[in-house]
C-alpha cells in the first residue's frame, strides 16, 4: 500500500511540475495591467450579471490576479491555500459554489468570513494546449445564487479567449527573442565579414595605385573587378544588417557636426572605380557649402550610398550621373539629389519600390544584382530625419531622386 501511495504522490508532483512549467512559458506573472484582459473580465461580469470578476493564475504557493473587476487590489495576490481557483484548475469544466459560506473548502476564507463577504463563485479553468490548468476566469457575488447553463457556457468561451491572448503573448515573446538573436548574429557576422573585405579592398587600391611598368591592361581590369566586387559585397552586408535593425526598430539619430565635402570625397572613393567600369561620368556638386552641418553622418552616407549604387546599377555604359548637395539656410534644410540618364521607371514601379513591402530585385544594365532592400533603407532613414523623399522618373529618360533633410541645431 505504501508503494502505491508513493507512486501516486510522485505522479502528482510530476503533474504539478509540468503545470508550473506551462504557466512559466507565458511570462504573465507580476506583469502590468492589460486592457485586453480587463475587457474580458468586464464582459464576464456582464454576461453572468455578477458584480465582480477576476483572471487568476495559480503558482506554487500563490494566486496572482492579472485582471480584477470590482474588488480591492489587496486581493490581487493571495496565498494559494486561500484561493477558490486552486480547485478550479483541476476541473475540465466550470466550478460553481453557490454559497461560499456553506462549502467546507471555502467557509473559513477571510474574504468570505469578513470583508468583502463574498458568497458566490463561478470559475472556468484556463487550460493550456497541453491540457494543464494554470488559472481561471471567475465571477463572484455577495449573495448566493445559481448560474444557468448558458452562463456557464459563455464563461467557458471567455476563458478560451483568455488562453488565446496568452498563446498570442507567448508567440510574440518568442518572436522578440528570435529577432534579438538574429540581430545580434547579424552584427557579429557583419563585423567578421567586413574586416577581410576591407582588407581586400585596401590591397586592390594599393596595387592599382602602384607604379608597375609591367602592369598590363588585363591585370588592371582584374584589380578593378576585385575592388568593385568587394565593395558591392560590403554594401550588401550593410543593407542586410540595416534592414534587420529596421525590423527591430533599433535605430536612433546620432547627429554630429560634419563637413559635407568629407562625405562627398568618401563617395568619390567608393564609387569612382565602379562607375569607371561602365564608363559612366560621375559628377559631384556641393553648391559651395562651407559650414558644418548637424546630421547623422552614417545614416546620411547610407542614403547617399544607396542612391549612387542604384543610379550606377540602372545607368548603361557611357551614361551620366550627377549628385548635388545644397543647403537652404532659411529653412536649415539639406537637400541631396542624385540624377542619372538610365533606364528610368514608370509611376507604378516608383510606388512599388519605395513601399515597405517591396523586396524584389531587378538586374542592372550590366547584370548587377542587389538585395531589393536599398530603397527601403533610404525611405526609413529619411523618415528618421523627419525628411522628405521625391522621385522623378520616366522610362528611358532616367531618374532623379531628391532627399530633403532638416538639420539639427548646432
Amino acid at each position: 500500500m505504501g508503494a502505491i501511495t508513493g507512486s501516486i504522490t510522485q505522479t502528482t508532483q510530476s503533474v504539478e511540475r509540468d503545470r508550473l512549467q506551462e504557466l512559466k512559458q507565458y511570462q504573465i506573472l507580476e506583469t502590468a495591467p492589460d486592457i485586453s484582459f480587463d475587457e474580458i473580465t468586464r464582459l464576464a461580469s456582464f454576461i453572468t450579471d455578477t458584480p465582480r470578476a477576476m483572471i487568476n493564475f495559480i503558482y506554487k504557493d500563490v494566486q496572482w490576479s492579472k485582471s480584477i473587476l470590482g474588488l480591492s487590489d489587496n486581493l490581487r495576490k493571495l496565498p494559494r491555500d486561500m484561493s477558490v481557483c486552486q480547485y478550479t484548475i483541476y476541473e475540465n469544466e466550470t466550478l460553481e459554489i453557490t454559497d461560499l459560506q456553506q462549502d467546507e473548502r471555502t467557509k473559513d476564507f477571510p474574504y468570505v468570513k469578513g470583508k468583502p463577504f463574498l458568497r458566490y463563485y463561478l470559475g472556468a479553468p484556463l487550460i493550456t494546449p497541453g491540457g494543464y490548468g494554470i488559472g481561471s476566469l471567475c465571477v463572484l457575488d455577495f449573495k448566493p445564487r445559481k448560474a444557468s447553463e448558458e452562463e456557464k457556457k459563455n464563461l467557458t468561451v471567455l476563458a478560451n479567449q483568455v488562453m488565446a491572448q496568452l498563446e498570442l503573448r507567448k508567440k510574440n515573446l518568442e518572436l522578440e527573442k528570435n529577432n534579438r538573436f538574429q540581430t545580434n548574429l547579424m552584427k557579429i557576422l557583419s563585423h567578421d565579414m567586413r574586416s577581410p573585405l576591407n582588407g581586400i579592398i585596401g590591397i586592390a587600391e594599393l596595387l592599382l595605385n602602384m607604379d608597375m611598368p609591367d602592369k598590363d591592361k588585363e591585370v588592371h581590369e582584374l584589380l578593378l573587378n576585385l575592388k568593385e566586387s568587394s565593395e558591392q559585397l560590403n554594401q550588401l552586408i550593410s543593407d542586410i544588417l540595416n534592414y534587420t535593425l529596421i525590423g527591430e526598430n533599433g535605430f536612433k539619430l546620432n547627429r554630429k557636426e560634419t563637413h559635407i565635402d568629407e562625405i562627398v570625397l568618401n563617395m568619390k572613393k567608393l564609387y569612382k572605380s565602379t562607375a569607371d567600369l561602365k564608363n559612366i561620368a560621375l559628377k559631384f556638386e556641393t553648391a559651395g557649402i562651407e559650414r558644418k552641418v548637424n546630421i547623422d553622418t552614417e545614416k546620411f552616407k547610407q542614403i547617399f550610398c544607396n542612391l549612387l549604387s542604384n543610379a550606377i546599377k540602372f545607368t548603361p555604359e557611357d551614361g551620366q550621373i550627377k549628385s548635388t548637395i545644397s543647403l537652404d539656410s532659411t529653412s536649415n534644410t539639406l537637400t541631396l539629389t542624385v540624377k542619372d540618364n538610365g533606364i528610368g521607371m514608370n509611376d507604378e514601379t516608383i510606388r512599388q519600390i519605395f513601399s515597405s513591402n517591396y523586396h524584389d530585385t531587378t538586374d542592372g544594365t550590366d547584370g548587377e544584382i542587389g538585395t531589393g532592400i536599398g530603397t527601403t533603407i533610404i525611405s526609413k532613414f529619411t523618415k528618421l530625419h523627419n525628411g522628405h523623399l521625391y522621385v522623378n522618373s520616366s522610362p528611358g529618360e532616367g531618374t532623379s531622386v531628391t532627399v530633403s533633410i532638416p538639420l539639427g541645431t548646432s
